[in-house]
């Protein structure tokens, strides 16, 4: 190889490693883990090393410097962690960045590249406790790419440059061929995608404890209208433009018509002071009882009727809520059975184990420590007949709610007789909450431009003044006549439909979509929703179609992220083998029609389930022994032996055999003989192969490829010995 490809094959090198640096300074930077004068100060000293390190041996005085520069950043660090409450992962991953840029500036043997290698490789293993955002996953991706180019290059630098210090150089071609050809970069690009597919195997089989076993999974918490302990009148119209996905819902039984109109409530108020909403009952949580594969909530939500037997199928709602700093949990009217997802395997050696609890306004919660968000599902129950709503008095109860939900501000005549005026006629509660209901959708306008209100007085100057405001406004309106009226009611915050994510197949519910409504008390039906917001004008701002293009594909990324990486675990894998299991059996199942109980079913997916991992464990580790023994313990020696016995081959079907008692180069010789038109192959082949196999050093796979080439020269010319026509 002549002098120009070396200089370049040390070129591509070189950039090879800053490759590698910058992929792992940028996962660590958007982890958050880097400050910005750490940031700056990296930047500026890696742009600096490119330009000065010249790739030769050491002076033994700047060495002596860069060791007292790390020892004296040694001692910064830990005066910092003593001094301040600084995160030691933070500390470590700045301490390692300084490392990295002083070893940029010494690259002057191969060990150095080897330590910026493993040091890279540190960085990326104190950004996964930094960040667990999709960020993450796609510059993983980018760093088994470049990191094996990067290494391939350093192999191959290192056989064609190697350092003063090596004992010898081994002379590997004569030719100027470039070591990237076409075949070359197709055989590294495929390991690449090797390594990364089978990177993607061990973490999808090899069994996991899941990340709560050592640390605490936690991910930045969003603020959200509706998850605080008051509700001030015109908050929620002020984000109908927030894009932000708040959570995630799947419909397994496929997307329903009305997922629009679908009000996911999550916190609930009962006492207004003329101005602000709050709830007059603290510490009135307790916890849901069990139930089969989950947590029973209907008793506690209604004890009379029982919402299961009012006929139609039960729909699951898988629900993936992202970190909100609370521990509120939005579901739907009327709710079922809950349980959580595969995130946590209920066991009581788990430290992701929770429970749910409810509170006397029937909010749901959860109690469960990881901070990373929750994955539950819910079942929404068929809805009540509204004639059966509308019969009920609370004459046909003896149970009546507190006193709580009857509480009035000071209201004017005026108001009073406004309410009675719309619900005139109307003689059971929920007529008269339809009847308000009706007046306010159709005599009043939504806006997000809310108009001036009088501060002492805000609700009768929406009613008699503005008519126009947020749905903070209709929905107190509507409690407040609704008491005035004698009828039990209280003030609900939560979501309005969402935004169906065509890409992932789920409904996005954003910040946007933050919405109030009331809720009316209905005998022996509880409490049920009503919203008097009208329904058109609560949509929040629609985007293009290539920005909405852009939020869907990147939000279904980001789920599914979620789902398979960060809430990944056994948990997670017994379930996914066990939905295996049923989509394999499925057709040797019995007739579904035919009665089963459902004990002997969940048996026996458990018991499928179980096998079916095993047998996916079992041939993954099966291909993993297989790959370790076909590659990782391949040597260069038997890669040169491989080569040898084509030779053996070739030269076998041309008519000379090997003798038993003839060693390599005898035997290469004797072949040269046979066929001189082979000779300068044959001799060449000679000269490499007795260096590679007595030389003392291992050949390079430079050398071998070069050996290949000849062996596949020479097999053009020998002759094939014609085979017998047999008898």
């Amino acid at each position: 190889m002549n002098l120009k490809m070396q200089q370049h094959l040390a070129g591509l090198h070189k950039g090879g490693i800053y490759a590698v640096v910058l992929i792992a300074f940028l996962c660590a930077a958007f982890g958050g883990g880097v400050g910005a004068l750490t940031g700056a100060g990296f930047i500026i000293a890696t742009l600096a090393s490119w330009f000065t390190s010249k790739n030769k041996p050491a002076d033994a005085t700047p060495s002596r410097w860069w060791n007292v520069v790390t020892l004296g950043f040694i001692a910064f660090t830990a005066f910092q962690l003593l001094a301040t409450s600084e995160p030691i992962i933070v500390a470590a991953l700045r301490f390692v960045l300084v490392l990295i840029a002083i070893k940029l500036f010494g690259r002057f043997r191969t060990r150095d590249d080897l330590q910026i290698y493993a040091l890279t490789l540190l960085v990326f293993a104190a950004s996964t406790a930094l960040s667990q955002d999709i960020v993450y996953g796609l510059f993983f991706g980018l760093y088994v790419i470049a990191g094996t180019f990067s290494m391939a290059l350093f192999h191959l630098n290192s056989e064609v440059n190697p350092d003063e210090k090596s004992a010898q150089r081994v002379q590997i071609s004569s030719s100027s061929r470039s070591p990237f050809d076409r075949r070359y970069m197709l055989v590294l690009g495929a390991i690449s995608l090797v390594i990364f597919v089978s990177s993607l195997t061990i973490f999808f089989v090899f069994p996991r404890v899941g990340l709560g076993f050592f640390v605490n999974k936690s991910r930045d918490s969003m603020s959200v209208t509706g998850f605080s302990d008051s509700v001030e009148l015109g908050s929620h119209g002020a984000i109908r433009d927030n894009p932000e996905v708040v959570m995630r819902a799947e419909f397994p039984d496929g997307r329903p018509e009305n997922y629009q109109s679908l009000h996911w409530r999550t916190m609930t108020f009962d006492h207004y002071n003329g101005a602000t909403w709050s709830q007059s009952v603290d510490d009135s949580e307790r916890s849901l009882p069990t139930a089969k594969k989950g947590y029973q909530f209907t008793p506690i939500q209604t004890e009379k009727w029982k919402p299961a037997a009012a006929g139609g199928p039960a729909q699951q709602v898988d629900i993936y809520l992202e970190p909100l700093g609370v521990n509120l949990l939005p579901r739907l009217w009327p709710t079922g059975n809950v349980r959580y997802g595969n995130n946590a395997l209920m066991v009581s050696w788990n430290p992701l184990k929770g429970g749910f609890t409810i509170d006397a306004y029937s909010d749901l919660r959860h109690t469960l420590e990881s901070e990373v968000g929750v994955a539950y599902s819910i079942q929404q129950l068929t809805l009540p007949n509204a004639e059966e709503l509308r019969g009920q008095t609370y004459e046909t109860e003896q149970r009546r709610p507190d006193a709580q939900y009857l509480q009035l501000p000071n209201l004017s005549q005026d108001f009073l007789s406004l309410a009675e005026q719309v619900s005139r006629g109307a003689e059971t509660p929920y007529e008269k909450a339809e009847a308000i209901v009706a007046h306010l959708s159709t005599s009043y306008g939504y806006t997000t431009d809310l108009p001036p209100v009088r501060d002492d007085e805000p609700i009768e100057s929406f009613v008699f003044d503005t008519k126009q405001g947020h749905c903070e406004y209709f929905a107190s309106t509507a409690v407040l006549m609704l008491r005035a009226r004698g009828v039990h009611a209280r003030l609900v915050t939560g979501f309005l439909g969402g935004a169906w994510n065509s890409m992932g197949g789920y409904l996005g519910v954003r910040q946007g979509d933050a919405h109030a409504w009331a809720e009316v008390y209905v005998p022996n039906y509880g409490w049920v929703p009503i919203d008097p917001t009208p329904a058109a004008d609560v949509l929040p701002v629609q985007r293009g179609p290539m920005e909405t293009w852009l939020r869907n594909a990147y939000d279904a990324a980001r789920l599914n992220w979620m789902k398979w990486v960060i809430e990944y675990d056994l948990g997670a894998q017994i379930a996914l083998a066990q939905k295996a299991a049923k989509f394999f059996g499925s057709g040797a199942r019995s007739n579904p029609d035919s009665p089963q109980k459902s004990d002997d079913k969940s048996k026996s997916d458990l018991n499928l389930g179980a096998l079916a991992y095993g047998i996916i464990l079992l041939a993954a580790l099966a291909i993993l022994v297989w790959l370790s023994r076909r590659w990782l313990f391949r040597t260069q020696a038997s890669k040169l032996q491989e080569i040898f016995a084509r030779v053996e081959r070739a030269g076998a079907s041309a008519g000379v055999e090997r003798r038993a008692d003839e060693g390599p180069g005898v035997y290469l010789e004797r072949l040269s003989q046979a066929f001189p038109d082979a000779a300068p192959e044959l001799a060449a082949l000679r000269q490499r192969y007795l260096t590679a196999r007595f030389g003392g050093r291992e050949p390079g796979p430079m050398q071998l490829a070069g050996m290949r080439e000849l062996v596949a020269a020479l097999r053009k010319k020998l002759p094939r010995k014609p085979r017998d026509s047999g008898r």
